[in-house]
């Protein structure tokens, strides 16, 4: 299961807002299961992040203005 962060993203703002996040994760020591984008045509773009425990989820939503798109998930693709 996993809780997922949602976080919109200004397109020609990406790039530094990747590494912003990458910086506070590793800051945070916290390392998510999964980092998803939606396509380039879409705006703005939106940042979908798995996390493994609500308290992470909730702490990287916070952090950069998401939400944590409600109960936990499950990893498993579906068609």
């Amino acid at each position: 299961m996993a809780y997922v962060v949602e976080v919109p993203v200004a397109g020609d703002d990406l790039t530094e807002r990747m590494n912003t996040m990458r910086t506070w994760l590793d800051r945070q020591r916290l390392e998510p299961k999964r980092f998803r984008f939606s396509g380039a045509d879409v705006r703005p773009t939106v940042c979908r992040v798995n996390f493994n425990t609500e308290n992470e989820a909730t702490a990287f939503a916070h952090e950069f203005g998401g939400r944590v798109l409600g109960a936990p998930m499950s990893d498993a693709v579906t068609p």
